[in-house]
């Protein structure tokens, strides 16, 4: 059996997953052992991991693009709907006392769409 073929060990994986998983570092090292790994068992390992971290990079990047469209539009809605008087009352207030009335008020206004 030659040394490129050469099985990894259980604690071997073990290892290499607690390595790949120091933040920042561990993905230069998956990058630079799935182009240079001598065994093709622990290349093939660095590629998965870090082909693992990319996707979990575009589902963050997703979730957070959706996150800002949705608040973003849910928060027009409530300025939008609230009357002059109670607008000025509105920005009287302070901050935080403002944010728990446009809680309230996304959760107990009806959807008008």
């Amino acid at each position: 059996m030659e040394h490129s073929d050469k099985p990894i060990s259980a604690w071997g994986y073990l290892g290499y997953d607690f390595l790949f998983a120091i933040p920042f570092v561990g993905v230069i090292i998956a990058l630079i052992l799935s182009i240079g790994a001598k065994n093709r068992n622990v290349k093939n390992f660095a590629r998965s991991q870090f082909c693992f971290v990319l996707v979990i990079i575009i589902v963050y990047a997703a979730a957070a693009a959706m996150g800002i469209s949705f608040a973003q539009g849910h928060l027009l809605t409530i300025n939008n709907s609230t009357s002059q008087r109670k607008r000025s009352r509105y920005f009287k207030r302070p901050l935080i006392i403002n944010g728990l009335r446009s809680i309230r008020l996304l959760l107990l206004q009806p959807d008008r769409r």
